[in-house]
């Protein structure tokens, strides 16, 4: 694990030392941002270390949302959430489908009410919503949110990215419509994954596709552009350190630095993993982790978990997800009826909103 960091390292030595080339210009950006504006909302979001800040930018213009001690109440409503989360997870039967816990749901409607229903949001239920978010808000399964009493999932389809210009730059990169590469990292103590990897083999007959089984670290280091990426494993979150988090496979580890480091288009990326989407932010830098290194390596979307998952819950949720998508469903709307048809069997947000669209939508 040493020897890798340093090769990674020594790697990103060489690429911080070329000639820096500015990308975009700062007033090109903004340009662009107010131009998307009339096509979706977006919402972007700052913590000021005490309060929270909500800009809602539509049709090229702006409105400013200021809750005061706000960063205090988010960080007690995420603890509230993950009592609940950790009970899931260590309840024996944790994906029996039980009912909603009525003390579960009263979090989401509190935060909904509190974080969403100021925003003043009434639109179109088949339009895309872009949430830009900032440190904790990161964490936080925005699907989830119930104002008013109802699934925000179910109303908005919502895509989360680090940055205005992730998005934008997801938006301009061309991948290709063909090519599904699947990872299985063949781990022992995921018994899930082999029926996971095994029914999304099932749903790609007639497509191109390769089973990478099991997968090593060379094999995704080697992987080439393609319509699909699908990691099936553990993945872990790195805060110190958020581009050492990493994919375990079966050999060693991909840094999210290593991803940073190349340049492969990829239409769509999904981590089926415990804390894929885990990222950290410090003052004035954009969320860091393996989301972030992949839509920068060239993916134009990523769906990735926000926290350890139920294995049981996560095959149900992607078999549903790719059923959608490879019919033809757009991204947003199939990620939409995964998250639905999870629900139905699954009522707690632990089971059916894990997993976050980031980037694009197709």
């Amino acid at each position: 694990m040493r020897a890798l960091e340093q090769e990674c390292k020594a790697t990103l030595r060489q690429i911080e030392s070329r000639t820096l080339r500015r990308e975009q210009a700062g007033d090109d950006v903004a340009g662009e941002m107010l131009q998307l504006s009339e096509r979706l909302p977006i919402v972007l979001w700052h913590d000021t270390g005490t309060d929270l800040v909500a800009f809602l930018i539509r049709d090229r213009r702006t409105t400013v949302h200021h809750y005061p001690q706000g960063t205090s109440r988010l960080d007690l409503e995420l603890q509230r959430w993950r009592f609940f989360m950790e009970r899931h997870m260590m309840a024996p039967g944790s994906v029996s489908g039980s009912g909603l816990d009525v003390s579960e749901s009263r979090i989401w409607e509190e935060l909904g009410n509190w974080l969403w229903k100021p925003l003043g949001l009434c639109i179109d239920r088949d339009c895309d919503v872009l949430v830009v978010p900032d440190r904790a808000l990161f964490s936080l399964p925005f699907a989830a949110l119930r104002p008013g009493g109802e699934w925000l999932g179910d109303r908005q389809s919502l895509i989360v990215s680090p940055s205005i210009r992730h998005y934008l730059r997801a938006q301009r990169l061309s991948a290709p419509d063909q090519g599904m590469e699947i990872l299985d990292t063949e781990s022992d103590e995921l018994q899930a994954v082999r029926l996971e990897v095994d029914s999304l083999a099932e749903l790609l007959k007639g497509e191109a596709h390769t089973i990478h089984r099991p997968a090593k670290r060379d094999t995704l280091l080697g992987l080439g552009p393609a319509r699909l990426w699908h990691f099936a494993g553990h993945a872990q979150f790195r805060a110190d350190n958020p581009f050492y988090s990493s994919l375990q496979l079966h050999d060693a580890p991909v840094f999210a630095a290593d991803l940073r480091t190349r340049r492969v288009a990829v239409r769509l990326v999904t981590l089926s993993a415990c804390h894929s989407a885990g990222g950290a932010s410090a003052p004035g830098e954009e969320f860091s982790g393996i989301v972030r290194s992949l839509l920068e390596m060239g993916a134009r979307s990523v769906i990735a978990a926000l926290w350890p998952v139920a294995d049981e819950s996560t095959a149900h949720w992607m078999c549903a997800f790719y059923r959608r998508w490879l019919a033809g469903e757009p991204l947003t709307r199939a990620l939409q009826e995964a998250q639905a048809d999870t629900r139905s069997r699954w009522p707690s947000p632990y089971h059916w909103s894990a997993f976050s669209l980031f980037g694009s939508e197709n």
